[in-house]
């Protein structure tokens, strides 16, 4: 998982074997939000497919936090409509 802020730019964590990325969100979130809420670090998650669920979205919101979730073809529906609402974006160039 990524986290975004000006300060910090990534925090990596291992999910126990039991379960997978989206099993352990809530508690990773809330891990997060006990470590470094009174420091104001970050408002933004962002995550791979693995977390990618309306839970998760509403259980960031429900946080006060904003989320940016990758999409792949593992959610064909989410993918498709994201395509078709922002495919008309152009990527911004990566500079060299």
């Amino acid at each position: 998982m990524l986290l975004s802020s000006n300060v910090l730019r990534a925090f990596m964590w291992r999910h126990p074997p039991e379960t997978n990325e989206d099993g352990f969100f809530r508690q990773l979130v809330d891990q997060l939000l006990q470590r470094y809420t009174a420091i104001d670090l970050f408002r933004l998650l962002v995550a791979d497919a693995g977390s990618c669920s309306l839970g998760n979205a509403d259980y960031d919101r429900q946080k006060q936090l904003h989320y940016l979730f990758w999409l792949n073809e593992k959610q064909p529906t989410l993918l498709s409509e994201a395509t078709r609402l922002l495919g008309h974006c152009q990527t911004p160039r990566q500079p060299r």
